[in-house]
């Protein structure tokens, strides 16, 4: 059963839509993503849906997206 069931995804902010000023403090960037992005749980990248979400004790994300990208390489 899908986490965000209900979310409409007429609700959802495309990533690539999202604009953050290099110039800005880490803090100001991460309010800024934060501000624009709406939901960082839950969003769009293109035709794509993207839901996070972390498992305690699960795999790091590097470790997940190193094995994704050797998967392809060897593909």
């Amino acid at each position: 059963m899908p986490v965000h069931s209900q979310t409409d995804r007429a609700d959802l902010v495309d990533i690539m839509t999202v604009h953050i000023d290099p110039e800005l403090s880490q803090q100001g960037r991460i309010e800024s993503y934060l501000a624009q992005i709406k939901n960082p749980y839950r969003f769009l990248c293109g035709d794509y849906i993207v839901n996070l979400r972390f498992e305690e004790g699960g795999a790091a994300l590097r470790d997940r997206l190193k094995s994704y990208f050797i998967s392809l390489k060897d593909a």
